[in-house]
Formats: structure tokens, C-alpha cells, sequence
């Protein structure tokens, strides 16, 4: 993957997989909760001052890539 033009990609994690629970593309099923070890997203986003992730859980001061919190 390389950066589309006229952009500025600062801190992202390119061509590494995010190890994410469960993608089965044919079947068009899609979990992004991190389950598996180690995964590269695991407290490595920026803190933007949200508190939970959707499943309300709370996030920490080091959160993890995505929608999702590692708990």
C-alpha cells in the first residue's frame, strides 16, 4: 500500500497485518475486535480523549488501533 497524492501519513502501520479476530470475505462476515497476539494495533493509537469503544468498554491511556479495546 502506498499513500494516495498530496498526503501526509504520520505514525501509521502500512503493509502489516492488524491481526484482527475474524475476516471471512466470502462469506461477509467482518469481527475488527483484536483477539490475537501480537497484534501491531494493540496500544498503539493516539489518545483523542474517547472514553469507550462501541462495545462501551473503557478505553486505556495507551488505546489500540481501531474501534475496538483489547481488554
Amino acid at each position: 500500500v502506498t499513500a494516495p497524492p498530496n498526503t501526509t501519513l504520520v505514525g501509521n502501520l502500512l503493509n502489516t497485518p492488524p491481526l484482527f479476530d475474524s475476516i471471512n470475505e466470502s462469506a461477509r462476515y467482518f469481527d475488527f475486535r483484536i483477539n490475537k497476539y501480537p497484534s501491531p494495533a494493540i496500544d498503539a493509537g493516539k489518545n483523542l480523549g474517547i472514553p469507550t469503544d462501541l462495545d462501551s468498554k473503557p478505553r486505556d491511556a495507551s488505546p489500540d488501533i481501531g474501534s475496538y479495546e483489547k481488554q
